[in-house]
């Protein structure tokens, strides 16, 4: 975002892009599908008894385990992270110039929560744009905080995360628990079976848009259920200040100063994050989880794991885009247009695996679905780069501007 001579304020030049901020969108992309397609595809509702008849049952095992450890949490992390250097970047451009900085930031996350929920309600129930803008709403309230203050809240912000699931485990109770109790009355309403048949529910081909809404008219009340559940409220937060903090400090300009620090925080994120998501691997398939108390060591991996080897990724990318690995320029269309790619992948998916579309769900593991995510990856790093050969924003960042804006120059 930028002031023309007339004072109006208008969306950054593409001229003042960050390539390398686009490139770890596109990745981020790539890795949140890895994830999301195991929702997509009904995998993950389905029954121990279902998954082991597979016959790439085995292979699925190990592709699943190498996706928590190197995908689970990282890449929604990444995304979280970016985030927040996006709002530094409006910081910068207009806080010095104009008092209006809030009322147009404001307006934008306005605009993007009301996208997330309509993507959640009517399409996923995964969606976790409604939640973005939900906490962005939050981040002028730091705007002013110093280096120092924005680290130290970001990492009470997590800790706060791992203290509630204390709590959860002492008192024995899910904050959520009320929010996924009122969703299942209104399944029960819907017809929604109660026996394993709900499994199979949204991926049976005699079922078709009216099925598809009785399953998705209570997805607000689970998500939030779930993102209660999970704390990942206070975890967004805390890696949106984190963003911020790496933004106001310029640490995307890769020199002769950050230059070393991104290599020692790649080292120690890499050394302290891979064990620690073995570790977190070993816990969450030990079968034991929250309310019971030794479910925190879940909670704990995962947080120490999911932030270490993320921002050990990011640097990584940094330090090999800088050095001249060229070829991951081909994620910077994709990241240039990660809104449109996000739901792009939610109409992709449902088209394959619902029963409104050729309703695959249910029938297979990763083995088949891994390589459909690494296609549909492929497809849009392709449509990206055609697509913004003609047009200088992908066609839901144009309507985000649209109506942020009012008009795009």
């Amino acid at each position: 975002m930028a002031l023309n001579q007339n004072n109006t304020i208008t969306p950054v030049p593409q001229a003042d892009r960050i390539e390398i901020l686009d490139i770890l969108r596109g990745f981020a992309l790539f890795g949140i599908l890895i994830m999301n397609i195991i929702n997509f595809s009904g995998y993950d509702l389905q029954s121990d008894v279902t998954k082991s008849s597979f016959s790439t049952y085995q292979t699925d095992q190990i592709l699943i385990s190498t996706a928590r450890i190197f995908f689970d949490g990282k890449f929604y992390t990444i995304f979280s992270i970016l985030f927040g250097i996006g709002f530094s970047i409006i910081m910068m451009r207009l806080k010095s110039k104009t008092d209006n900085w809030k009322v147009i930031f404001y307006r934008r996350l306005l605009i993007l929560a009301i996208i997330g929920y309509l993507h959640l309600q009517f399409l996923w129930a995964g969606d976790i744009l409604l939640a973005y803008a939900l906490m962005g709403f939050l981040l002028p309230l730091f705007a002013n905080f110093g280096n120092r203050k924005l680290l130290i809240t970001s990492g009470l912000l997590l800790l706060t995360s791992l203290g509630i699931h204390t709590l959860v485990a002492i008192f024995d109770f899910m904050p959520g628990q009320w929010l996924e109790n009122n969703g299942l009355v209104i399944d029960t309403k819907n017809g929604i079976p109660e026996d394993d048949r709900w499994r199979t529910y949204l991926f049976d081909p005699a079922h078709g848009w009216q099925e598809f809404w009785r399953w998705n008219q209570p997805g607000l009340l689970f998500r939030l259920s779930d993102l209660l559940n999970s704390n990942r409220f206070f975890k967004i937060l805390a890696l949106f200040l984190l963003g911020y903090y790496i933004g106001k400090n310029n640490y995307t300009n890769y020199n002769v100063t950050t230059k070393p620090i991104i290599k020692s925080i790649t080292l120690y994120g890499f050394v302290i994050g891979i064990p620690a998501n073995l570790a977190f691997l070993y816990f969450h398939n030990d079968g034991i989880h929250l309310p019971d108390m030794l479910g925190l060591w879940d909670s704990l991996t995962q947080i120490i794991g999911g932030v270490s080897l993320a921002i050990a990724i990011m640097g990584a990318l940094t330090l090999l885009y800088f050095n001249g690995y060229k070829w991951l320029q081909w994620f910077a269309p994709m990241g240039k247009m990660a809104l449109t790619n996000y739901l792009m992948h939610t109409v992709i998916c449902i088209s394959i695996f619902y029963c409104i579309g050729f309703a695959l769900g249910a029938k297979m593991g990763p083995s088949y679905t891994f390589p459909i995510a690494i296609i549909i990856i492929l497809f849009q790093m392709t449509f990206s780069k055609l697509w913004l050969k003609y047009n200088n924003y992908g066609p839901m960042e144009w309507l985000w501007r649209k109506l942020t804006y009012g008009k795009l120059n």
